[in-house]
């Protein structure tokens, strides 16, 4: 009987009469695929091998199983014993020639090429690890250890939950700033230097503005990531899709927590932005490296180029409105 592997199409001649009867699953001697090498003339359907050796064996004294390593093990047949000489017999045939030769019977598996691990985000499992430490625990992963946390994230789960997060990071900071700058604890509103007042009773309220907050954020978060996912398609670097380029720039929000803290004092408020501005920068550039796939020149690219064409065309308007002496 020829008995072909329809993986592989390794094939040898083997002695039916040796054949157990009920005998139908055989393993490739070179690729390890399992398949069915014929079908039984009666309940040839839905024989399976787990079937066959459910029945009962047909003489009252056990036989013993092959030896895993060698043989054909799936051909054997608990109720008829053919004995080892078949199965060394096939054991010891050669390949065909220019391949190798076969190991024949071994139960381990040829390993599968190894996949990429992934951990799951806290704040993306609230259920599983409760709201306020889902919160912390994701806020510290992405803060600390950002290389394990954006190369072990899982995609393809959306950019809803991301964009939840950074909402929550970006509005919270927006309400205690309203309430720093109503009690007089900010001295300037950016790296200007502009000094800043309380308001005035009856003015216009900064706590006003709250309300439109989580839209313009939103706004604000995916024209940033759609700009910055075209540059790195530009440069070849968008190994993953729009999801990927989001979910860093959500997370990378995660530095502006420092920001939770009033710093009165100009100097120190000036730091603090500074220090903001660059985590959250160093943080996308790592997470653009690791969900892409890319190297982190491309990466840091990809958050220059806007930056610098920013800086020319403020340097360029700036030149522009000088007084001519």
């Amino acid at each position: 009987m020829l008995i072909t592997c329809p993986e592989c199409r390794f094939s040898r001649e083997i002695d039916e009469s040796k054949i157990p009867e009920r005998s139908v699953v055989a393993t490739c001697p070179k690729c390890k695929t399992k398949f069915t090498f014929r079908a039984l003339p009666e309940e040839a359907d839905d024989f399976t091998l787990e079937a066959a050796q459910e029945q009962p064996a047909a003489e009252p004294e056990q036989k013993p199983q092959p030896t895993p390593g060698k043989n054909f093990p799936d051909l054997h047949d608990p109720a008829e014993d053919p004995g080892d000489e078949l199965w060394r017999k096939i054991g010891d045939m050669s390949p065909p020639q220019g391949e190798e030769k076969p190991l024949l019977g071994q139960e381990e598996e040829t390993p599968a090429q190894p996949e990429r691990p992934v951990i799951e985000v806290p704040f993306e499992r609230l259920d599983k690890f409760g709201f306020f430490p889902g919160i912390f625990s994701t806020i510290k992963r992405v803060l600390f250890a950002p290389h394990l946390f954006f190369n072990l994230m899982p995609l393809g789960r959306g950019i809803v939950r991301p964009l939840v997060f950074a909402l929550l990071i970006l509005v919270l900071h927006d309400v205690l700033q309203a309430a720093f700058l109503q009690a007089g604890l900010l001295p300037t509103l950016g790296l200007g230097g502009e000094a800043m007042t309380p308001p005035e009773p009856g003015s216009f309220s900064p706590f006003a503005l709250i309300v439109f907050s989580p839209f313009l954020w939103t706004v604000v978060l995916f024209l940033s990531a759609g700009l910055h996912h075209l540059i790195l398609m530009a440069l070849k670097a968008a190994d993953g899709k729009f999801e990927a380029t989001f979910r860093a720039a959500a997370y990378a929000t995660a530095p502006i927590i420092i920001a939770y803290i009033p710093l009165p004092f100009e100097l120190a408020f000036k730091a603090q932005m500074i220090l903001i501005f660059v985590w959250n920068l160093a943080i996308t550039v790592v997470g653009w490296k690791y969900l892409h796939r890319t190297s982190f020149l491309r990466a840091g690219l990809a958050a220059a180029i806007p930056m610098l064409v920013l800086g020319a065309a403020v340097l360029s308007s700036l030149s522009g409105s000088a007084p001519m002496v």
